[in-house]
């Protein structure tokens, strides 16, 4: 998978598993577009930080931060396997949310079956 295809289907991703999750005094949150910033594949964590615009029920939209976490260390994007980093469908727990500070932290290594969510 290229970067760019990944950028499209990690955003259909993210909308399908926020339609999964209720924030309290805002209902449904949906992703209408995500762009890296910068890579910061050597820092430790290893990572990419980026804007993302989230939209809720209401159908109002506003800019939050998103770091996603690399699961090894990268010199440049020409080494990053964009396929590792999107989570299968029958996955969950590997987004979180800080609605206050309108922040989503992308973690692909931490999601897990459906069926092993206890």
């Amino acid at each position: 998978m290229s970067e760019k295809d990944f950028w499209s289907k990690l955003e259909y991703r993210l909308s399908r598993e926020l339609a999964g999750l209720a924030i309290k005094h805002k209902g449904t949150l949906w992703c209408d577009g995500i762009a890296p910033t910068a890579i910061l594949g050597t820092d430790s964590p290893p990572r990419i930080e980026g804007e993302a615009w989230i939209g809720t029920a209401s159908n109002d939209l506003s800019l939050w931060r998103f770091t996603l976490f690399l699961p090894v260390p990268v010199n440049s994007r020409d080494e990053i396997n964009w396929n590792e980093l999107l989570p299968p469908e029958d996955q969950t727990y590997w987004v979180a949310i800080d609605a206050q500070h309108r922040i989503l932290q992308i973690e692909p290594e931490a999601a897990k079956a459906w069926s092993d969510r206890s």
